[in-house]
């Protein structure tokens, strides 16, 4: 049984061995079309925003100069929440200029 098995392998060893490479490939490189899609528009931030310190010294001229129709409405912040606020928007702004580094390499790669 062995010598039988060796005897079916010889031939098909001999043929691997005369199997010749193919010198003359031909080598398509396929660049895909990746549209870049333009920039959004920039920003309109409206900084015409008025902050108000409200002390006990100038409550009451506040008061008058906000009252409509006899009742108060305020939008109040304390200094530590001003600082966190402060602090995220400019965490936010160092996140959208990091995005727009990320989305500039990529453009760039694709145009080449």
């Amino acid at each position: 049984m062995k010598i039988l098995a060796i005897a079916l392998s010889i031939p098909i060893l001999i043929s691997c061995n005369s199997i010749r490479p193919i010198k003359d490939v031909t080598r398509i490189f396929y660049k895909p079309n990746i549209p870049i899609v333009n920039a959004p528009d920039s920003l309109n931030i409206r900084s015409d925003v008025k902050w108000d310190v409200v002390v006990k010294n100038n409550l009451n001229d506040y008061l008058s100069e906000i009252t409509q129709g006899g009742q108060y409405v305020f939008y109040a912040i304390s200094v530590r929440d001003y600082e966190k606020m402060s602090l995220n928007l400019v965490e936010l702004k160092r996140y959208i200029e990091q995005q727009k580094e990320i989305i500039e390499y990529y453009e760039n790669a694709v145009k080449k």
